[in-house]
């Protein structure tokens, strides 16, 4: 896997990376008041991966925006016989919607960053992901719950840095860039007593990639209003 790796760089071609953390979909379901502290569980296809993330993340907002960020830890993918870290942040903005309004619209920014190694001298490619896109979500009030399902068109910018060694003796490091399109969507389930449930899908479109990368996630909440 590491010699497919080499020769991906060497060819000039983007490692298959999906979202803001590896393995895992972006979520917008809106933003959250309040501290909220979480987990979410993910997994991707090949073109993500195919590995298991596990992220731990926690937020602070006001009714109109929210700030907050995670670390994220994916085992088991096909880019790296060892364990990625994966931490970044996320910040939120509520465009329209409000307590008495069903229908909300969310502008959401992300970065996050992680590395992979490349087996030649304990050389890692630097990768960092910068999703910017607008969630749509409405609520659908139950007794014991709140159901919201939402979805959320993105772009997706990504920057990856390769070291020289891959390239050629005494070649300086290489940072190539892409832009591409991202979608996700989801449910959210909100208790009375701020417990949530989460439950998201989220696939990139990048024309370079035969694979595209797709991801599922299900992730548990608590928001201390």
């Amino acid at each position: 896997m590491k010699q497919i790796l080499i020769g991906i760089l060497m060819a000039g071609v983007a490692l298959p990376l999906a979202a803001q953390a590896p393995g895992l979909p972006v979520v917008n379901a809106g933003v959250a008041s309040g501290i909220k502290v979480g987990t979410l569980v993910g997994r991707g296809n090949d073109g993500a991966g195919a590995g298991t993330t596990l992220a731990v993340n926690g937020s602070i907002g006001s009714r109109r925006a929210s700030v907050g960020g995670y670390v994220a830890r994916m085992s088991g993918s096909n880019w790296s016989e060892e364990a990625i870290y994966a931490p970044g942040v996320v910040g939120g903005y509520r465009l329209a919607g409000g307590p008495l309004v069903p229908v909300a619209v969310n502008l959401q920014a992300g970065a996050g960053r992680h590395s992979v190694p490349i087996g030649i001298g304990g050389e890692r490619v630097s990768v960092w992901q910068v999703p910017v896109g607008v969630g749509i979500s409405w609520t659908i009030p139950q007794p014991a719950l709140a159901i919201k399902p939402w979805v959320a068109p993105r772009v997706q910018y990504s920057r990856q840095s390769r070291p020289a060694t891959v390239l050629a003796a005494g070649a300086g490091s290489v940072t190539t860039t892409d832009v591409a399109f991202g979608l996700s969507g989801g449910v959210a389930f909100g208790l009375l007593n701020g417990v949530g449930i989460d439950l998201a899908v989220d696939r990139v479109f990048d024309d370079r990639l035969t694979s595209k990368p797709t991801t599922v996630g299900v992730g548990v909440s608590l928001n201390l209003k």
